[in-house]
Order: C-alpha cells, then structure tokens, then sequence
C-alpha cells in the first residue's frame, strides 16, 4: 500500500516568513520544496523513524543511509596519545627540506 504525502513548492522568502507554520506541515508528513528563483535548492521532509529524536545525526549516519559509503565491519581503538616533543623549529626546517629550500 503506498500513501501519497503532500508536497508543496514555494520560494525562498515565503519558506522564511513562514518557517515555524511549514515546520509544522512537515512534522505532519509534509514535504516541501524550497525553490531559488524556480531552481530547487532544497528538500524539507521528516526525518528517517530512527533519527527523529535523535540530535547526534551526522553526515557519515546520511551517507550510510543513502548507501554512499558502508559503515566499518569492526570497531577501532582510539590511538594513544604521545609526549612526543621536539627543539622548537623543528617542524619549519622538515617542511624547508622536503620543499629543497
């Protein structure tokens, strides 16, 4: 069974002056299409279930969704940090030799 959701298109200033209404709209199930003189420059729709009350929704969680990328098969430790320390200058004259200056 597939549901029609309302779409509706409109510009840039009248998203804007009537951002907290469309808002609404699209909590609702509303998707709007935000158009930059008749060009659309974006999609407003609700967020996938598992997102909705999340505030941690990153980019790489997006690519994943969208199948750009897939997630690691295993976890990672993070790297320890060293007290590596070095005479000052140090980094300059590495960067002036590997440039032949």
């Amino acid at each position: 069974m597939v549901y029609e959701r309302e779409m509706k298109t409109m510009e840039v200033h009248e998203f804007k002056n009537g951002l907290s209404r469309y808002l609404r709209e699209v909590r609702l199930g509303a998707t709007l299409l935000v158009t930059d003189r008749g060009t659309v420059v974006a999609e407003i729709r609700e967020p996938p279930r598992r997102y909705a009350n999340s505030t941690t929704y990153t980019m790489i969680e997006r690519w994943i969704e969208e199948g750009s990328v897939r997630p690691p098969l295993t976890t990672k430790r993070p790297l320890s940090i060293t007290n590596v320390t070095l005479p000052d200058g140090t980094g300059q004259a590495l960067l002036d030799q590997d440039r032949g200056v």
